[in-house]
């Protein structure tokens, strides 16, 4: 026995019919729309996510010639430091510039003793012991050219004494140590580190 719809009073038929329709809604809603609504979102975000990164990398390469510019500023001033950080020690260069300036302030060396070396993190400590002869206003232009050297050297220990037999030129004799520093992380192999092999005494 069938069941006839037509049959059915009109407010069943509208609640029947309705039904159907939401039972469609719904499997439509679940089976199609719900997913690809979900994936469309997906997209959106993903397009969003694309947007941002774009944005970012427009920012970047708009700064590019500044960073460049920071870049050059940077490798110059690496270039002036090491300068005065040299990346090896070269003990017949650094007599010849000390005994460059102590005859050109008018004394004369008379010993270049370099010392051991006493290793830090990144860099060497490299003491010399100096002894100098002439006067004290000599001795003070010494210590002035050494100050304007490019080369980090500080002068330290420094012990003054009158000589028994002075001369005109010569009332003292001035003992010091030159402290200057290398950069011993690049250091070539084979360079001795004791500065025992570089000494030179005059």
């Amino acid at each position: 026995m069938g069941i006839r719809f037509g049959r059915w009073p009109w407010p069943a038929q509208v609640g029947a019919v309705g039904a159907v329709c939401l039972a469609g809604l719904l499997f439509f809603e679940l089976s199609w729309d719900g997913p690809q609504r979900e994936m469309l979102a997906a997209r959106r975000r993903a397009l969003e996510e694309k947007g941002l990164e774009l944005e970012r990398t427009r920012r970047a390469a708009q700064r590019l010639p500044a960073l460049e510019a920071d870049i050059g500023r940077l490798e110059a001033r690496l270039a002036r430091l090491r300068a005065r950080l040299p990346a090896r020690r070269d003990a017949s260069a650094l007599l010849r510039r000390l005994e460059t300036a102590a005859t050109g302030s008018g004394l004369t060396m008379r010993a270049f003793l370099p010392r051991p070396v006493v290793e830090r993190s990144w860099y060497t400590e490299w003491p010399i012991r100096l002894e100098l002869v002439g006067t004290y206003e000599r001795l003070g232009a010494f210590f002035d050219r050494i100050g304007r050297f490019d080369r980090i050297i500080n002068l330290q220990d420094i012990a003054v004494r009158a000589l028994e037999t002075p001369g005109p030129n010569e009332t003292i004799a001035a003992d010091c140590t030159a402290l200057t520093f290398v950069m011993h992380d690049t250091e070539p192999s084979g360079v001795p580190l004791d500065g025992r092999d570089e000494g030179q005494e005059r």
